[in-house]
C-alpha cells in the first residue's frame, strides 16, 4: 500500500482489505466505532503521533512494515 509519505487517511486505509485485516488484529477499538467514524480523516502521521502513548516505537515501525506490503 502506498502510505503517501504518511499523508494516507484512516478511511482510505481501511478501504483495504489486508490493512482492515491488520486494524482487527492490532485495535481493541471496532472499525464501526464512533471513535473510528472521527478518526476517518485523519492522516496516518497524526495517529502514529497519538500512538506514541500507547504503542512503543519498535510496535509502530512493525505496523507501518505490514502497512506498506499491504
Amino acid at each position: 500500500m502506498n502510505l503517501r509519505n504518511g499523508q494516507i487517511t484512516v478511511g482510505e486505509m481501511l478501504q483495504n482489505p489486508n490493512a482492515r485485516k491488520l486494524f482487527h488484529r492490532i485495535s481493541p477499538i471496532s472499525i464501526g466505532s464512533p471513535i473510528i467514524r472521527a478518526a476517518r480523516g485523519m492522516t496516518l502521521n497524526e495517529l502514529m503521533r497519538k500512538a506514541k502513548g500507547w504503542m512503543t516505537q519498535e510496535q509502530i515501525n512493525e505496523i507501518l512494515e505490514e502497512l506498506k506490503r499491504a
